[in-house]
């Protein structure tokens, strides 16, 4: 761990050293966040114990200092956390900081208790005679002849059991017979009760305890466990008089840091090793063992190095690798400025973060290259890496050059040894001559595995993190670009909502050149309205829109009126929901590309629910009266539950009836639109009188009367406002709702703005006044002169009329 702390026994199962770890899950929940670290994690924490107390460490140094916000926008990220850890660990070894901190138990005696499970084998002596015995050692375990008679003189000149089998025919004794250890082995795995007592010398509750009184602890020590032993069921103890078995049953431990238990029971009788047969087990076994970790550590490299692919800005290091072949014929003395140049280069052009997370991915992948001895795989590993590099240096001296990105613990550096020299070690087995030699082997094989797998882990981790690395590049990328997107269409929603005056003045100017006469009459009299020069407007009289002021009561559903939000809170936040201003500038942005737009220069769409539409109904209710029940008309009652969003076109001029002839209520959204309304009744009854519409003409459809109507110049309208004709006008601005009435014929006519969106719903009111109902059926007689099948007219009105009238 980067020399700043020793390595620390796992306290997982033996087992899972000799799984493949690769990108297993289960392994990386397990193991500390700091790549170095051989220790497990604590429970529901990223670190282990010595990091976790690192972490505190340098969290109450921040916290000293002020600097709490920096230190923890560094924990936060995962390559800068591992930087912090290392650098502060180098800082603060474990044996001259922390060690201060630990726990010390003072106990001088403690005792263990409970149920374990034993899993191993029983002996299974079996007797055999001499010929026996031959026939099972060659037959059964595959012995040559002379050596099947070496064994057996072993075993005979042993203190093994023996015995004589039975008696012949005249009373002498048989054959000898001796019993054969391991001739029957059987596995088991069964629970047993456990009892042990265990001293500790080095305590400091010893300082002040006599020769005499620790004899007397140590004696007692081992009375409670034989007897704890007995009492549940081990009849295995052993006997007081032996010494060892004493040792054995006190469990006194020497280290100072711990405190052994261990279980009492017999010790198996030593078992005779043939050499001759042990050697070739010990050596396919080694050899089957160096081939699965070689397997494992090759995958894990092959995979390590499709990442390091993938990793941005890696590539096209040709003209360096040119850079670093000059240096290596310089000889083998500047082999380390061939090394460094193209590292020295890359540095120039890195990416901090990007560095972070490939320092130790580089370092891993060319120690890699060395255990395998730099065959084919890890060359062309090497020509990418280090283009132009044919030096192979030795695992040992690439650990020497970088103490401070060890790929295992200091203590492990020793025995990570390349893939042919752990081969050639295991060939050298043939040569020894003692049990001892050849356990020795094993242990120097062990240590040697157990460093090629912890490097194995720390190569998959390394490739890990480069790996999450580009994923996490790639969704900051798509991030910033959806970012961006939302950025720009707000800027977009935002320019058709602060229009300059003198755009919409030149927009005005280009509908007055193409309008139809009645849109210019429109117009031309809103603009002496607002220079207030009545003199000019030749006869005609222009009322205003009522203004509801009155909060808590409904409005006159009989005239046109119009509320503004300075006046009615409802409606105030109404404007301000943020709901109601996300569907508007969605609709403001798509409305435009829709197919009724490009034919009809305005389209709408109901609102629905979680869209607005709830909204609306709150603000609605504040101004409508009781509605009528049509439930029984089908679409109608349905038409009353709608919000519908509208977009008109920038250039709008609409001369015609409301939807369904409806009492329409319109709350202003983008844009301004002046709104020009008269009584259906009274428009029809003028236009007979000024003789611009016979009383008993048949009309073809609704649009060829909405047509003589866009005809009509300043001179007709003004016959028209001699004849009784009343107009209302009204210039909506955002924020404020206005009401046509019933019946009533309206002229829209756009102001302001590139965009013109508003919410509209249609209402019939349960109880209409007879004005209202007059001009509802003033519709139905233009309809019917039109042609058109008034049934559901009739009905509509039924169901309006108050009952009381009836």
């Amino acid at each position: 761990m980067d020399g700043s702390s020793p390595p620390v026994t796992s306290r997982r199962a033996a087992s899972d050293l000799h799984r493949n770890d690769g990108d297993n899950a289960r392994d990386r929940s397990y193991s500390c966040f700091l790549d170095e670290c051989c220790e497990e994690k604590l429970r529901n924490q990223k670190w282990c114990g010595t990091h976790k107390r690192a972490y505190a460490a340098m969290y109450a140094q921040a916290k000293k200092n002020g600097q709490l916000a920096e230190f923890t926008e560094t924990m936060a990220d995962e390559a800068r956390c591992k930087l912090a850890m290392r650098d502060y660990c180098m800082k603060n070894p474990t044996s001259a900081k922390w060690a201060r901190k630990r726990v010390i138990d003072f106990s001088a005696y403690s005792q263990s208790v409970g149920r374990r499970d034993y899993d191993g084998d029983m002996d299974g002596d079996c007797p055999m005679t001499q010929l026996e015995f031959l026939h099972w050692a060659q037959n059964t375990k595959r012995v040559t002849a002379s050596g099947a008679n070496s064994w057996w003189s072993e075993i005979e000149q042993s203190n093994a059991k023996r015995d004589k089998k039975g008696r012949d025919a005249q009373g002498k004794l048989g054959e000898l017979r001796l019993w054969i250890p391991g001739a029957a082995e059987m596995h088991e795995r069964k629970k047993g009760r456990f009892a042990t007592a265990a001293v500790t010398e080095s305590s400091r509750a010893h300082k002040n305890m006599d020769a005499t009184a620790l004899a007397e602890l140590k004696d007692f020590t081992r009375q409670r466990a034989l007897d704890e032993d007995f009492l549940r069921g081990n009849r295995l103890c052993p006997d007081p008089e032996d010494p060892n078995a004493a040792a054995a049953g006190t469990g006194t431990a020497s280290s100072a840091s711990t405190d052994d238990v261990q279980v009492v029971k017999e010790s198996p009788p030593a078992k005779s090793v043939d050499l001759g047969l042990e050697k070739p087990k010990v050596i396919m076994k080694l050899q089957a063992e160096l081939n699965t970790v070689a397997a494992s550590l090759r995958q894990s490299g092959e995979k390590a190095f499709q990442h390091w692919k993938t990793l941005p800005n890696r590539a096209s290091q040709d003209w360096r690798g040119d850079i670093s072949i000059v240096f290596q014929r310089l000889g083998r003395a500047f082999c380390f400025i061939s090394l460094a140049v193209p590292r020295l280069l890359r540095w120039l052009r890195r990416d901090e973060s990007l560095t972070a997370v490939t320092v130790h991915l580089d370092f891993r992948l060319q120690c890699f290259a060395a255990i395998c001895d730099y065959d084919e795989k890890a060359m062309t590993i090497m020509k990418e890496l280090l283009p132009g590099t044919t030096e192979k240096i030795e695992i040992s001296e690439l650990l020497k050059a970088k103490p401070s990105m060890l790929p295992v613990p200091e203590t492990m550096c020793g025995d990570l040894t390349n893939l042919t020299k752990a081969m050639e070690s295991f060939q050298l087995i043939k040569n020894v001559t003692t049990v001892a030699e050849l356990e020795l082997a094993k242990e120097a094989w062990a240590s040697a595995k157990s460093a090629l797998k912890t490097f194995d882990k720390g190569l998959a981790q390394a490739a890990r993190d480069s790996k999450s690395f580009i994923a996490q590049k790639q969704r900051d990328s798509q991030r910033q670009k959806k970012a961006d997107e939302r950025k720009k269409e707000q800027e977009t929603v935002e320019q058709f909502k602060q229009q300059g005056d003198e755009r919409a003045r030149k927009l005005l100017e280009s509908r007055k050149v193409s309008a139809k006469p009645v849109f210019k009459t429109a117009q031309f009299l809103y603009e002496k309205v607002m220079q207030k020069s009545a003199s000019d407007l030749a006869g005609v009289t222009l009322k205003e829109f009522v203004q509801h002021d009155a909060v808590g009561h409904l409005a006159d559903m009989d005239l046109p009126w119009v509320a503004s939000e300075k006046k009615h809170d409802k409606l105030a936040k109404w404007v301000a929901d943020a709901v109601i201003q996300k569907s508007t500038e969605a609709w403001a942005l798509k409305y435009k590309t829709l197919p009724d737009y490009a034919q009809k220069g305005r389209c709408s769409a109901a609102l629905e629910s979680k869209h607005g539409h709830e909204q609306c109904e709150d603000m609605f209710s504040g101004f409508v009266p009781v509605l009528a029940d049509f439930s029984s008309m089908g679409g109608s009652a349905d038409f009353m539950k709608t919000n519908f969003l509208a977009g008109y076109d920038p250039k709008m001029c609409f001369a015609g009836l409301q939807a369904n002839g409806a009492t329409t209520l319109k709350a202003g959204l983008i844009g301004e639109v002046l709104h020009m309304v008269m009584p259906l009744a009274g428009l029809i009854a003028a236009m007979e009188k000024a003789s611009l519409l016979k009383a008993d003409t048949v009309l073809p459809s609704p649009e060829a009367f909405c047509e003589l109507v866009e005809a009509l110049d300043l001179k007709a309208v003004t016959e028209l406002c001699r004849h009784g004709l009343e107009i209302y006008y009204h210039k909506q601005l955002p924020g404020e709702l206005l009401c046509v009435p019933m019946g009533w014929f309206c002229i829209e006519i756009s102001m302001n703005g590139l965009v013109v969106v508003c919410i509209r719903k249609g209402i019939f009111p349960q109880k209409a006044s007879e004005k209202s109902l007059d001009q509802y059926k003033s519709l139905k007689d233009l309809f019917k002169r039109c042609g058109k099948k008034v049934e559901r007219y009739d009905q509509a009105i039924a169901l309006m009329t108050p009952k009381s009238d009836n």
